[in-house]
């Protein structure tokens, strides 16, 4: 009796009915502009797990973009780290408008997979075969483990796991789960929905007194992972709440980079069909003999090119290290008098620029009239990491390893 009772629960988990024929559950919103999973690649290819071949029908492989190209990115990404691998095996996603995905459609069915959200991706095999596992003694544990982690890694909010193959991961997000021992199910986030700019139009918008209307509204990221994958990346939305348009299903703002535009007709830099504004966004990537060295770059609008260069120049060619080549003081001659500089820099180099005819004018820590601050990586033998932020312009930056080893 305890048994059959144990079974239940588990089975109600699942949101499975032990007696009778799953109902469907209250109706979700509708799987809107759904994208097909190509049935393989390079990468993967798709496995049925009701029919148990390869590849999955057609209809059990849709889901929003943000899951088909996470999922693609992801396995690219493990590809590139196992070149020899067999291809990994992609189950199911959902269906072609999304909804109830119960045993009606195979098999147990799925409680969830309603949304476009989820995909089961399965095991690699010890004996590499490209067909789902049938006993957790035939999982590679460290591939597999690979796999939780990336999908982890890129935003998975939840990834369930057999409970018999001894997968790990934050508890918040990594469970084990019955009828998973085949396989990992992933789960990305509910995108959030589209902000709507018109009620903050026609002055009904009030900015709080003695806001800094000009904002901090170019950022840097530099970031790199234990893979080897490095990204350096500026971006700005130009002033706070950019266009104040934001991208529907996306839930990010549109910049309002038109500004950066010389609207006087003729010039290089004068607005036209097709054309971008030029920018002053630096983000650098030094390779030593194929392999990366440094990545850096900036914010600080016009100041950010002499940002960076200055900064490569302290390291590389005065070969300080990067916290010193970071912290130094810096100024930002832009083919104009008077140049600005930080006091430090001032203080140090002044006397000796001036009498050559240069004259300067003091930056403020933050904007209007800041000068760049530095995110950057120093990568370092046997995988370490250095990571290096501006240690008091704009208050500071941040630089962490987030998750060591």
């Amino acid at each position: 009796m305890a048994g059959a009772v144990r079974a239940a629960i588990l089975l109600a988990a699942l949101g499975l009915a032990a007696a009778r024929p799953a109902e469907a559950p209250a109706a979700v919103p509708p799987l809107r502009d759904a994208v097909q999973l190509p049935a393989e690649s390079f990468d993967y290819v798709t496995w049925d797990p009701v029919l148990k071949r390869t590849p999955n029908r057609g209809w059990r492989r849709w889901g929003t973009i943000k899951l088909v190209e996470t999922t693609e990115i992801v396995l690219r990404g493990y590809r590139d780290a196992h070149p020899d691998a067999p291809r990994v095996l992609v189950g199911d996603l959902s269906r072609r408008h999304g909804g109830w995905f119960g045993a009606r459609y195979g098999g147990l069915g799925h409680a969830s997979h309603r949304t476009g959200l989820d995909v089961d991706v399965y095991y690699p095999r010890l004996d590499r075969l490209e067909r789902a596992a049938r006993r957790p003694d035939q999982v590679d544990r460290v591939l597999a483990q690979e796999l939780v982690d990336r999908f982890v890694d890129f935003g998975a909010v939840k990834v369930f796991v057999g409970s018999h193959v001894r997968l790990s991961g934050r508890r918040s997000v990594v469970t084990p789960l019955i009828y998973h021992d085949d396989h990992l199910h992933s789960t990305l986030p509910t995108p959030q929905a589209a902000g709507d700019p018109y009620p903050y139009d026609h002055g009904h918008g009030h900015p709080r007194p003695g806001a800094d209307e000009n904002g901090k509204s170019t950022t840097h990221l530099t970031v790199a992972d234990r893979w080897g994958n490095v990204v350096t990346y500026t971006f700005t939305i130009e002033q706070i709440g950019g266009s104040g348009m934001v991208v529907p299903g996306r839930g990010f703002l549109l910049n309002n980079e038109l500004t950066d535009f010389n609207f006087t007709p003729g010039t290089a830099n004068s607005p036209a069909p097709g054309k971008r504004p030029r920018s002053s966004m630096a983000p650098t990537l030094v390779i030593d003999h194929g392999r990366p060295e440094l990545a850096l770059g900036s914010p600080g609008g016009a100041t950010i090119i002499t940002t960076v260069l200055q900064t490569l120049v302290n390291y590389i060619d005065l070969r300080e290290s990067l916290p010193d080549a970071v912290a130094e003081p810096r100024a930002s001659q832009r083919n104009s008098e008077p140049t600005p500089a930080e006091p430090a820099f001032i203080a140090k180099d002044g006397p000796a620029l001036e009498a050559l005819g240069h004259s300067f004018s003091v930056v403020t820590p933050n904007p209007p009239a800041e000068i760049g601050t530095v995110a950057a990586i120093r990568f370092l033998r046997h995988g370490r990491q250095q990571a290096v932020a501006e240690p008091t312009l704009r208050g500071g930056g941040s630089a962490m390893v987030v998750h060591p080893g």
